[in-house]
């Protein structure tokens, strides 16, 4: 799901939870030109706060506050391909795993 500011977890991530999440989040210059790219694709003027610097830098920080607030691992994927960043999800389940089956014994 993605990180939406000022808007409230879905309720599935609301409460304790059994399921690893794992948030992933890149850099702001990295979001800027994403989502500049994105706007020129569908032919959409960049005058938006969707592309703005310190909006982004913001947002990022607030994502990044709400995973440690709940103890979600974070993952910056600005450098990682989707088969590096699927690997490092995969090890922080093995690895939760790992705590999971350890705690109960």
């Amino acid at each position: 799901m993605p990180f939406v500011p000022n808007a409230p977890l879905p309720p599935e991530l609301e409460g304790p939870l059994d399921a690893l999440v794992v948030g992933l989040t890149a850099s702001p210059d990295r979001l800027v030109q994403v989502r500049t790219n994105r706007l020129r694709t569908i032919k959409e003027a960049p005058s938006t706060s969707y592309v703005d610097m310190q909006a982004i830098k913001e947002e990022v920080l607030a994502c990044r506050r709400l995973c440690s607030a709940h103890h979600w691992p974070v993952i910056d994927v600005t450098r990682r391909s989707i088969e590096e960043t699927a690997a490092a999800v995969l090890r922080l389940h093995s690895a939760r795993e790992a705590g999971l089956s350890d705690a109960g014994k």
